[in-house]
C-alpha cells in the first residue's frame, strides 16, 4: 500500500511538473509571438510616419517654388494629389491605399529629381533645388532605415514562430512578408530633354 502511494504521488508530481513546463513554454511562445507581432506593427507605423514627414517637406518645397514649367507643375500636382490620398488613407487606416499612394509619390519623386538634374536652368533658384535635393536624400535614408527596421522585425518574428518548441504553440500565427521599396525605386532614372 505504501509503495502504491509513493508511485501515485511520484506520478502526480511528474505530471504536475510536466504540465507546468508545458504551460510555461506555451505562455512564453504566445507572449513572445504577440510581442514580436506588436513590434512589426510599430515598425510599419514608423515607415508611414517617415513617408508622411517626407511628403510634408515636399509640400513645403512646392509652396516655395515661385515659377516652374508645365512638366514640373504636372509632377507637383501628381505628388500633391497622391499626398492627399496618402493622408486620407492613413486617417482611415487603409494601408493598401496608403501603399499605392506611396508608390505613386515615390515614382513621381524620381521623375522630378531626374528632371531637375537634367534641366537645372528651369528652376528659379539653385539654392532651392540644392535644398530640395538634400532633403530628398535625407528623407530617402530615413524611409529606407524605417523599412530595414521593419524587415528586421519581420525576420525576428517569422523566425520566432517557426522555431521549436514555439511552433508547437504558435500555430495560429502566420509568417509576414517583408516591406518592399516602391517598384520604381530601384529603376534607371528617366531623362528629360
Amino acid at each position: 500500500m505504501k509503495k502504491t502511494n509513493i508511485i501515485m504521488l511520484s506520478t502526480a508530481f511528474v505530471l504536475i511538473v510536466l504540465a507546468t513546463i508545458i504551460g510555461v513554454v506555451w505562455s512564453t511562445a504566445y507572449n513572445g509571438a504577440e510581442t514580436k507581432f506588436r513590434q512589426i506593427k510599430l515598425r510599419e507605423t514608423e515607415i508611414y510616419s517617415a513617408y508622411s514627414g517626407r511628403y510634408e517637406k515636399v509640400l513645403q518645397y512646392i509652396d516655395a517654388i515661385e515659377s516652374a514649367d508645365q512638366t514640373i507643375l504636372d509632377q507637383l500636382t501628381l505628388i500633391t494629389n497622391a499626398r492627399t490620398a496618402f493622408a486620407n488613407a492613413m486617417s482611415n487606416n487603409d494601408l493598401d491605399v496608403a501603399e499605392s499612394a506611396s508608390s505613386t509619390i515615390e515614382s513621381t519623386f524620381i521623375d522630378l529629381v531626374s528632371y531637375m538634374e537634367d534641366n537645372p536652368s528651369n528652376w528659379t533658384t539653385i539654392g532651392l533645388t540644392n535644398n530640395f535635393m538634400s532633403e530628398f536624400a535625407a528623407s530617402t535614408n530615413n524611409v529606407t532605415n524605417r523599412i530595414n527596421a521593419y524587415n528586421a522585425a519581420i525576420t525576428e518574428y517569422n523566425t520566432f514562430i517557426v522555431l521549436f518548441p514555439n511552433n508547437l504553440f504558435t500555430g495560429g500565427y502566420t509568417q509576414n512578408s517583408d516591406f518592399y521599396i516602391a517598384p520604381n525605386f530601384n529603376t534607371e532614372l528617366p531623362t528629360f530633354n
